[in-house]
């Protein structure tokens, strides 16, 4: 690990990526390394094999490479293109077990959870009771290691450049923005463009490099400046996001898994097998601390997760409107499991397919891409062995409006798949 000729890495997009002597052993503390056995795709995906193992060490890696290729990157002082580029390696470090999968578990149950931000009120002394406390240990009780990289990079200076690094990280602090926004950044043009390649899609593997080296700082308020040969490229990029997200949010089964997920994580919070402590968990020690567990419904519901024995699920269809909170989703699980008369549990996901872009151009002007959504979609699981009808479906959707105060979307959904009954 210490010798100069192991500082490279090959990624699958970009090929082969070189970091510095002071970057690569950052790979290599326990807090980037949970992150090889965290899924970047949020579920095992049952339709699509060919993402179901992408990590989020991978992405991370990516994300990293890009944070080279920005044209200002080159002009900074050493220590900021260390920071800068940590940044960009740790912009995921502190994710739930399965991505936002356990964090909408946490958000059901009104456990609040920012993942870009725990870490961050860690080194700040605002939290001490995250991932075991100010020793911050995680991976068989392995410190996350940070420390000791920082104190050998930065020396007596190393406790303060955690803290910028951490700012980065979370979107704030001169350069955050290009790691964290809500608009495009690194995070997603790597984050869409290596699941389409992983999907199978035909796609330009260097469009984030490409992006990125357009991407310049406004020496006024330090916004994102795009060069005006972006402006294709971001177009690509938005399309890519649609196909992209149609098969993410479109999957019957790994709808179905999803919620199965979720409901078992919310059973195991509110019977204390985890808590907002155990983020630091993988996928694998998250499902094995599930196993082992004395509730019978948790065991049973992640073994037919594991076997493929995935609960029923209801239609699927897209609603207008403000969605809910996760937490909102509780009282209709109870209103709807009463009505039907079997036990069910809803689920729903933002329109992802679309995303709106503002932004600054090299000329001066402002200019607006791709559109905003306000559709969500919604579907309803349950345990029971047996389809749901059509008139329960029906129910479902009529509850649905009316309680959320949201109307049901022209738009269709492929519903005529249905899952194996064992």
């Amino acid at each position: 690990m210490n010798s100069s000729k192991n500082f490279k890495i090959i990624d699958a997009l970009y090929g082969e990526v070189e970091f510095s002597e002071e970057i690569f052993p950052l790979l290599w503390v326990p807090l980037i390394q949970r992150l090889r056995h965290i899924r970047l795709s949020n579920i095992d995906s049952f339709s699509m094999p060919g993402i179901a193992n992408i990590s989020r060490y991978e992405h991370s890696i990516g994300v990293g490479f890009l944070a080279t290729k920005v044209p200002f990157f080159r002009n900074l002082s050493k220590d900021d293109t260390i920071i800068f580029q940590a940044a960009a390696l740790l912009h995921d470090n502190d994710i739930t077990p399965f991505g936002h999968l356990v964090q909408e578990a946490f958000e059901y149950v009104s456990a609040q959870y920012e993942h870009e931000k725990v870490l961050f009120k860690v080194t700040r002394g605002i939290d001490s009771q995250e991932i075991g406390g100010l020793k911050r240990q995680l991976l068989s009780g392995r410190e996350i290691g940070i420390d000791r990289w920082a104190s050998k990079v930065f020396g007596a200076e190393g406790q303060i450049r955690i803290d910028s690094i951490f700012e980065v990280a979370a979107g704030g602090g001169k350069y955050g923005q290009y790691i964290s926004s809500n608009g495009v950044d690194l995070d997603n043009l790597d984050n869409v463009l290596r699941i389409a390649y992983h999907m199978g899609f035909e796609v330009d593997r260097l469009l984030p490099v490409r992006v990125a080296q357009g991407m310049e700082i406004s020496t006024i308020d330090n916004a994102v400046i795009f060069h005006a040969s972006t402006i294709p490229l971001l177009e690509q990029w938005l399309s890519l996001r649609k196909s992209v997200y149609s098969c993410l949010m479109l999957s019957r089964v790994d709808f179905a898994a999803k919620a199965m997920l979720i409901q078992a994580a919310i059973w195991a919070y509110e019977n204390g097998i985890i808590g907002k402590a155990d983020w630091g968990l993988t996928d694998i020690t998250f499902i094995q601390r599930l196993l082992i567990s004395s509730d019978k419904k948790i065991k049973e519901t992640i073994r037919r997760w594991m076997a493929g024995e995935l609960w029923e699920l209801s239609d699927v269809f897209w609603l207008s409107g403000a969605a809910p909170e996760f937490k909102d989703l509780l009282p209709f699980n109870e209103t709807i499991t009463k009505k039907i008369g079997r036990e069910c549990f809803a689920y729903r996901i933002k329109d992802k397919r679309t995303r709106e872009l503002n932004i600054q151009i090299s000329d001066g002007h402002m200019l607006n891409l791709g559109r905003s959504s306000d559709k969500w979609l919604l579907g309803v699981v349950s345990p029971k062995r047996k389809e749901f009808s059509s008139k329960e479906s029906l129910t479902i959707k009529e509850i649905a409006c009316e309680l959320f105060d949201v109307s049901l979307s022209e738009e269709l959904t492929d519903n005529t798949l249905t899952l194996p009954i064992f």
